[in-house]
């Protein structure tokens, strides 16, 4: 029985044939890519030019003018924002750091109004009476930081109290720099489109393959791509 990518490529090359070098082909990560390319060696019947390849992060980062850092230093400028709060040694933080990334690449994904959801887990205590109102992955960032044990000197309801202006500071220092974490390129992409400051040539035509459980910024970028 063929696999997903299989089927794509066999369907693609049946309504393309040789135009489908004309296609831009964008997939969830390069490793799906990957597949892809040997499905289609393995379909077609004779030589031709491959389509274009692009993966989301990619496509986000063309759009959006950033490139993704890497996560150490990404991990790095984002302790030189957070000591400034916390006088924290840099090898306490960094398990922080990590979890901080996270959170924030979510909070943009998923175009989550960050001030409301900080303001939110500061008041975590009010909070624990309704919280219907949140969206299941608000839900799951605040559960996160409600139960979590804090092991180390700092006051775990400060640290909940200084994670807005963390999240400003440091994406504002981020893109200063020309760089940004994931999150924050495909939320970058996503504004630029839907502020119609973006156009791909006509000529270009995308196939989507792979996707499921859209963030946010995906769900804008596919519907621009459709309409485009």
């Amino acid at each position: 029985m063929p696999g997903f990518l299989q089927e794509v490529a066999a369907d693609l090359y049946d309504r393309y044939g040789d135009d489908i070098s004309s296609l831009s082909v964008l997939f969830p990560s390069r490793r799906a890519r990957l597949f892809f390319i040997d499905a289609l060696s393995g379909i077609a019947e004779r030589p031709l030019w491959q389509p274009r390849w692009t993966t989301i992060d990619e496509l986000m980062s063309e759009i959006s003018g950033l490139r993704i850092g890497d996560r150490v230093r990404l991990v790095t400028e984002l302790y030189k924002v957070y000591s400034e709060f916390h006088p924290e040694s840099f090898d306490k933080f960094y398990f922080w750091g990590e979890m901080l990334l996270t959170d924030f690449d979510t909070i943009d994904k998923y175009l989550i109004d960050a001030d409301m959801l900080f303001r939110n887990l500061a008041d975590i205590k009010e909070l624990e009476a309704d919280v219907s109102y949140l969206s299941p992955v608000q839900l799951k960032i605040i559960a996160f930081w409600a139960n979590f044990t804090d092991e180390t000197s700092l006051s775990e309801e400060k640290r909940r109290q200084t994670m807005a202006p963390v999240f400003r500071t440091s994406r504002e220092r981020l893109r200063s720099l020309g760089m940004a974490y994931t999150g924050m390129v495909h939320r970058a992409a996503a504004e630029r489109i839907k502020a119609g400051g973006f156009a791909f040539p006509e000529s270009r035509r995308f196939v989507v393959a792979g996707f499921n459980a859209l963030s946010e910024c995906e769900k804008r970028l596919f519907k621009f791509l459709s309409t485009a």
